[in-house]
Formats: structure tokens, C-alpha cells, sequence
């Protein structure tokens, strides 16, 4: 019996065994020099991606990525960086070797994500380890996965577990990232140290009509506390706390969801996609706490870990 599923108008029937064999290969170069009595650092490079999955992935001269990057500073403590590039990647193995009637369905649709990102900012390293910066990103992505069951970015689809990419699927998604980050560390200092980031951003992708909507990953708001102290015998205490503003969220269709034979093929309710990512859910929090050995002990015995 065939694996079935609910998208936005249907009940599918697919077959997920597959076989997927591919070869991908590339090419990358670099280069660094100093200039300004080495307060000016450049590095620049470019890199080459292909694989032989189909007729749109099989050229290399169309994953040209070139990467331009460079450090200025202004005196020892300040600075300023910028780094700009292009980057490809295949995507998921699941959408490449989904398989309908014995066919590759997604061979002659997909093609190579494109990302092209900017990020530029400030860098200040004080006395006793401490290190400041802010840096604005800009991010903006082409050639991604786009549902064709359910006519939303597969960006869009969620961050719950499970299989994502076994469907019909072509290259038509876009989207674009855009933010701020800030970051105060202090490296080790009596045995302590501390990291305190904060970002700012936002996430859009597209749906049907080409709008940008928020993405399934879309928090605006992300702080993490990272903290620690390093003790005798290669002992070393930590804990990390996370708190993030709310990821947006699709409603349910109640009313489809109702119905009787939706519901025993979903096992639960369904999303409305004419309602995508319109909701938002709680903040969250979380909590890590660790504890480690390094090293070796004195009868030559593994390091020892604990976690909560």
C-alpha cells in the first residue's frame, strides 16, 4: 500500500523508495594580501559547483561564485569588516530523488539555490580579553524549492520534524534575509568567560502570487547568554540561556480538518495555506547547563561528559 498524504487541495498517493545515485564535484581558489602597512587585509576568491543530477546542474559556469572579503583597522583595538559572495547549494536528497511512476519527478525542475549575501560592521577589542561588534547582514536567495501541491516556498512549510522536499517541485521560490547582530564576549579572564549575542532580522520568502511573506524561521527577536568557568583537573561549568520571540505560524483549516477521511490519512488537523505564516506562536525560552572533563585520566581512561 502506497504512503499517503494531505496537501492544500488533494490526497496524494507516493512512492518513497528511491534510488539516487549522483556525483558532485567543484573547484575553489583564494587569495589574501596586505596593503596599508597591514591595516588593510583583502581576500578574494571564487569557486566552481556541478553535479550530473540533470541538464540544469551539469555547468559549472552557472555556479560561479566569486567572495570578496576585507578587514580594516583603524587602530589596534578598532575595526572595520566587510565580506560579499555568492554560494550555491543542491537541494535536499529527498526533493532530488522523489520518484512518481518510477520517474525522477523533480530532475528537469530544480536547480542549484542561489545565495547572495552582504555583511558589513564594526569590530572593538578592549583590554582583558573583551571583544565588541555589530555587523548588518543582507541576504537574498533564488532558485529555492517551491511546492507545487501546495504553492508555497518549502522555506514556508515549517520547522517541525519530518520529511520535507518528497514531492513536485520546481525552482520558481525567492526570499531574502535581512538584520542586525551585536555581540559582546569576554575570552577567559581568571578562569571566566561570557558571551552575550543579540540579532535582529528578518526572514521573507514567497508564496503563490510572489509576494514575501515571513518565513518559518522568521524571529525577530534572538538573545543568547553563554557563560562558563574553568576549574582544576580540566573541569570546565557552563550553561547557556536562549530567549526567542515567536515563529510565525500557518492556522489550521478546521473545517477540512473535520472531515473524516482527512483526518484518519493526517492523523490531525490540517494547515490553511491561503493563511500562511498569519499567526505567530509564544517566546520561548530554554535553558542548557553543562558539565565536562577534558583530557585524559591519570590511568589513560576517555574524557567523561555530563549534560543536562
Amino acid at each position: 500500500m502506497l504512503p499517503k498524504n494531505v496537501t492544500q487541495n488533494a490526497i496524494n498517493f507516493d512512492d518513497f523508495t528511491s534510488d539516487l545515485d549522483l556525483i558532485q564535484y567543484g573547484l575553489y581558489l583564494q587569495s589574501a594580501r596586505k596593503f596599508a602597512n597591514d591595516r588593510l587585509q583583502v581576500s578574494a576568491g571564487l569557486r566552481l559547483d556541478a553535479s550530473n543530477y540533470s541538464d540544469n546542474t551539469e555547468n559549472p559556469l552557472e555556479q560561479f561564485s566569486p567572495r570578496l572579503s576585507l578587514s580594516y583597522r583603524f587602530t589596534d583595538r578598532f575595526a572595520f569588516n566587510f565580506n560579499t559572495g555568492i554560494y550555491y547549494q543542491l537541494p535536499t536528497y529527498t526533493a532530488l530523488g522523489f520518484i512518481e511512476n518510477d520517474l525522477l519527478i523533480n530532475k528537469n525542475t530544480l536547480k542549484y539555490i542561489r545565495n547572495t549575501h552582504i555583511v558589513g560592521g564594526f569590530e572593538y577589542n578592549g583590554e582583558n580579553n573583551l571583544r565588541l561588534t555589530v555587523e548588518g547582514y543582507y541576504k537574498k536567495y533564488k532558485n529555492y524549492p517551491f511546492s507545487l501541491r501546495n504553492q508555497i516556498s518549502l522555506a514556508n512549510v515549517g520547522g517541525d520534524f519530518g520529511v520535507v522536499g518528497s514531492e513536485p517541485l520546481d525552482s520558481r521560490g525567492f526570499g531574502e534575509t535581512y538584520g542586525v547582530e551585536l555581540l559582546a564576549q569576554k575570552r577567559t579572564v581568571n578562569n571566566l568567560y561570557g558571551i552575550i549575542a543579540y540579532t535582529f532580522g528578518y526572514s521573507k520568502f514567497s508564496e503563490s502570487n510572489g509576494n514575501l511573506l515571513p518565513s518559518s524561521w522568521d524571529s525577530r527577536h534572538i538573545l543568547t547568554l553563554t557563560g562558563g568557568k574553568y576549574f582544576n583537573r580540566n573541569w570546565n561549568i557552563g550553561a547557556r540561556f536562549r530567549l526567542q520571540s515567536g515563529l510565525p505560524e500557518t492556522p489550521y483549516d478546521l473545517q477540512r480538518s473535520a472531515l473524516v477521511n482527512i483526518w484518519n490519512i493526517a492523523n490531525g488537523p490540517v494547515s490553511d495555506f491561503s493563511r500562511l505564516n498569519s499567526a505567530r506562536g509564544n517566546v520561548a525560552h530554554q535553558l542548557d547547563l553543562r558539565a565536562e572533563k577534558n583530557g585524559c585520566s591519570a590511568n589513560g581512561s576517555l574524557p567523561r561528559m555530563w549534560m543536562w
